[in-house]
């Protein structure tokens, strides 16, 4: 089987298990295990001691392949029309790395963290909004309830992102002028809206969300 094969597979395996935990507790949610299984895979293939099983069972491969695999999805991603995925890890200055691991990582996944927090920061966003094809433009502080924090102390620093731009293939019109249903729900309200024409109607569909 290809190393790409194999790191699809197992990067799947990784965001099929994530939904299973979901459940059916929401409907409305999005995942991709994409962009945080290299990282992982990464890890992986650096870690030792209990840490090196753990990861193992993460990422669901031997760590003496996930480097090579890490990289195949990477690539995998990168030549998907529409889709960019990154990951980066910063170290600081004066933290060595395992030289035989590191030959390994493109040079566009390493960087150094200088200890001063300005310069830190805009080099994290400017590499977010990069790699998310401007949708972002900052490294986020928070991520749900879980802090990110930067200091002049911190150690190691990773990140993953995955992006996306899609259109229609079908576009939908702006009406410009004000839309005034005459019936329904939104009767008597003014609202802005958009006109299209479908030959398959049957892959539309709506969805009743609580309001």
């Amino acid at each position: 089987m290809p190393r790409s094969s194999l790191g699809v597979s197992a990067s799947n395996a990784l965001t099929a298990r994530w939904a299973e935990q979901v459940g059916e507790r929401r409907v409305d949610f999005v995942l991709s295990g994409a962009a945080m299984w290299p990282l992982l895979a990464f890890l992986a293939a650096a870690a030792d001691g209990p840490a090196r099983g753990e990861l193992e069972h993460a990422i669901g491969l031997p760590p003496d392949r996930a480097m090579a695999c890490a990289n195949d999805v990477i690539e995998v991603v990168n030549r998907a029309a529409g889709a960019h995925g990154a990951i980066g890890l910063w170290v600081h200055r004066d933290l060595p790395l395992r030289t035989a691991w590191a030959s390994e990582l493109s040079a566009d996944i390493v960087g150094r963290l200088r200890g001063e927090l300005m310069e830190d920061r805009a080099m994290l966003d400017a590499w977010v909004k990069e790699h998310t094809i401007g949708i972002h433009d900052r490294l986020p502080v928070r991520l749900e309830r879980l802090p990110l924090p930067l200091r002049a102390e911190t150690l190691v620093l990773l990140a993953a992102c995955l992006a996306i731009r899609t259109h229609w293939t079908t576009p939908f019109r702006d009406l410009e002028l004000p839309f005034r249903p005459s019936s329904g729900p939104w009767v008597g309200l003014s609202s802005h809206a958009l006109d299209g024409t479908f030959e398959d109607l049957d892959r539309l569909q709506a969805i009743d969300l609580p309001r």
